[in-house]
């Protein structure tokens, strides 16, 4: 998956729209978005501060295949409420098959994407139904 979409896919996991994003980073929304659509690279400082405004790490938003030793990084993935068993590939794959649901029922215009706040949702029922499975319940 691109920076890009790691990015959003981060964001979205914190429940933050772009333009707060852009805020915490002193950045115009603008900026932001072109790291969101992949038409503007941040320098490593900048992604160094997108990772801790979003609770993650440059690992993470840039799929280096690093890994940490720590706890940190399972703590700062779990507080963004990005499961940790699921690979954000899969992530993705759920939220589409949502979208192609919701269109299928006519909540959504076929080819319109989710708004951020409903694939935020999305994202946080899927991590719920993984707790409650993992945790035997379904």
């Amino acid at each position: 998956m691109a920076f890009s979409e790691q990015l959003k896919l981060a964001r979205l996991a914190k429940g933050l729209t772009q333009q707060q994003v852009a805020e915490k980073m002193g950045i115009s929304n603008s900026t932001y978005c072109g790291y969101e659509t992949g038409k503007r690279q941040p320098d490593v400082e900048k992604i160094k501060r997108l990772a801790a405004i979003l609770d993650t790490t440059g690992d993470f938003l840039l799929e280096t295949g690093f890994t940490e030793t720590s706890d940190s990084v399972a703590s700062k993935r779990e507080s963004a409420s990005i499961p940790t068993d699921v690979s954000p590939e899969a992530l993705n794959n759920m939220v589409a098959k949502v979208t192609s649901l919701l269109e299928a029922f006519g909540m959504i215009e076929p080819g319109d994407d989710l708004s951020d706040e409903d694939t935020a949702f999305v994202i946080g029922l899927i991590h719920t139904i993984q707790t409650y499975r993992n945790k035997g319940k379904l």
